[in-house]
């Protein structure tokens, strides 16, 4: 708020008269109030506190010089342009910087995110192949099984033998009129060789063979 600077190079009597009348001057200007304390920012051994207490008849007090603080807010007009500017060249150095950092936040969250997944789907992957490795040989098995029930069938089930393939073959009418000279049994296929008296013997009976309830199967 004031500054006045005083001619004397060591805080002695001279310095400590001339603060006396920048204090009473200042005073009948009415622009300092009443002074009860008296601050000094001084060396070490520099000014006696007991002395100037008794000459000023304030209460004398010594601390270490105070760091001047940096203006809050906005630039002061009366700052020069370059303090300005470099004011603005760090504002502007610490929003990148804060832009980058919560961008490598985010990367970082979104890859151990990623990395969680990627560990899971490995795991789940692993898992079933394990059990597809478990499963195989049983299904060899099986089918193996089921292939030689299928090979078997015709020998075990009643319903599929050679004897009652026979007596469904002979279930059509016009069977009277048909010999038979050669009859294959398959699980595959049957095979019919024989003769009739006429053609349309012949196509009548293949005609209700294919179309036998008992032989749909």
């Amino acid at each position: 708020m004031y500054a006045s600077p005083i001619t004397a190079s060591h805080f002695d009597s001279r310095a400590l008269s001339e603060v006396n009348n920048a204090c009473l001057q200042l005073g009948f200007q009415g622009v300092l109030g009443r002074v009860n304390d008296l601050v000094l920012w001084l060396e070490e051994g520099e000014g006696d506190e007991k002395e100037i207490s008794q000459q000023t008849g304030l209460n004398v007090t010594r601390e270490p010089f105070p760091e001047w603080p940096a203006p809050q807010g906005k630039p002061c007009p009366l700052m020069p342009a370059d303090v300005r500017a470099m004011t603005h060249h760090r504002e502007a150095v610490g929003r990148v910087r804060l832009l980058a950092l919560s961008g490598g936040l985010v990367l970082a969250a979104l890859v151990a995110v990623m990395m969680v997944l990627i560990s899971v789907a490995l795991k789940e992957r692993n898992g079933l192949r394990e059990k597809v490795a478990e499963l195989t040989p049983r299904a060899a098995r099986v089918e193996d099984q089921r292939a030689s029930w299928e090979e078997a069938a015709p020998a075990v089930d009643p319903s599929r033998g050679p004897m009652q393939m026979l007596l469904h073959l002979m279930e059509p009418s016009v069977s009277a009129d048909v010999t038979l000279m050669d009859f294959e049994f398959t699980p595959d296929r049957v095979l019919l060789r024989g003769h009739t008296k006429s053609a349309s013997q012949a196509l009548q009976y293949q005609q209700e063979i294919q179309q036998g309830e008992s032989l749909m199967a």
